[in-house]
């Protein structure tokens, strides 16, 4: 259990190294290392989540002394026999299937043989005092040995974090960050060794910052924003970023964020005559069928629709087919205005 697995990016998962200098992960075995994967997908103060797929194989034998708490989500596959001894006792259970939990705390000892099908999880690995210091759960916060509990919960959230992972735009990351939020808190609730109480933090952000917020998103939709930036801005922790900012706006600061693109998108698409990729890039989106894909998807709307609506304005300078130019609806524009200016000099 404490072979080598290929790490597939620098920044892959890297949990405090075993006595030997080899990393130590839950169900990692000589038997399966060659064909076996393991990607990080998301790391926070020492925190990382990781999706691993396993191999099938009759029977495995797993030796390890966790150095760090660790949960397995099983997402695919079935673990079919356990048996063996954890911290030194007999230890003897049945399958472990799709939708099920294991916790695995902190130092926990494992000698056991399992046998298991070709396997498919989302692995969560926490460092000691984790709930403490980044959570704000009072007390120690450490888990409690538990196999193959249903949680239907975290079966779905870790699908969703694991279809996530592999993606490295600014909203996603935002998205993932509040995401392993979520669980951490229900995993330390679910399987920790007392009730998770939290230590109190403001309930919103003042006047003052929440200005500074808004004015410093909307100055750079064109650019990736994370949530550590969003937390220096507020002068707050990120801990105290989502959950203040949540009760401010109403909303995560990833889905204030692409609402904030969407409303700069759709004003462009409306009164301008810019290319709509050049629109997309502008506003944050990788190209325009990301952002055709979030309008339709959040507004019920194409970029087609938007433009389509605001040729009521535009109505003089459409030639036959219904296209407008530039140079047309710019001199319209700037007569009506040169109109208006005389209108308002006869007043006088």
């Amino acid at each position: 259990m404490a072979a080598k697995p290929r790490r597939p990016a620098k920044d892959s998962l890297a949990p405090p190294d075993g006595e030997d200098g080899r990393i130590v992960t839950p169900f990692d075995t000589d038997r399966v290392q060659e064909s076996y994967e393991h990607s990080s997908l998301f790391e926070c103060q020492g925190a990382t989540v990781a999706a691993a797929r396993y191999e099938s194989t009759p029977a495995a034998q797993l030796r390890s002394k966790n150095s760090s708490d660790v949960v397995f989500v099983m997402l695919q596959g079935t673990a079919h026999r356990h048996e063996g001894e954890i911290d030194g006792r007999g230890f003897r259970y049945g399958a472990m299937r799709v939708g099920q939990a294991s916790a695995f705390p902190l130092a926990t000892s494992l000698d056991i043989s399992v046998g298991h099908t070709r396997v498919e999880s989302c692995e969560f690995y926490f460092p000691q005092r984790f709930a403490k210091n980044e959570l704000g759960i009072r007390g120690e916060g450490a888990l409690r040995l538990q196999m193959a509990k249903p949680d239907p919960f975290l079966f779905h959230a870790a699908k969703r974090f694991v279809g996530l992972g592999y993606l490295h735009d600014d909203v996603s990351e935002m998205q993932k960050e509040s995401l392993f939020r979520t669980l951490a808190l229900h995993l330390f609730a679910a399987y920790g060794e007392g009730p998770a109480t939290l230590d109190p933090c403001a309930r919103e952000f003042t006047a003052l910052r929440a200005y500074r917020l808004r004015s410093y998103i909307d100055g750079e939709l064109h650019r990736r924003i994370s949530c550590r930036e969003l937390a220096v801005v507020a002068g707050c922790d990120l801990r105290e970023l989502s959950d203040m900012f949540r009760t401010t706006f109403k909303a995560t600061p990833a889905q204030y964020v692409i609402d904030r693109r969407l409303d700069r998108a759709s004003q462009l698409i409306r009164d301008t005559t810019l290319d709509l990729a050049d629109i997309a890039f502008s506003t944050g989106f990788s190209g325009q069928s990301h952002l055709t894909t979030a309008l339709r998807k959040r507004r019920g709307v194409t970029p087609y629709q938007l433009r389509k609506r605001s040729t009521s304005v535009f109505v003089p300078g459409m030639d036959r087919c219904g296209s407008r130019s530039a140079t047309t609806i710019g001199s319209r524009i700037l007569a009506s205005a040169e109109f208006g200016e005389g209108m308002r000099a006869d007043e006088n």
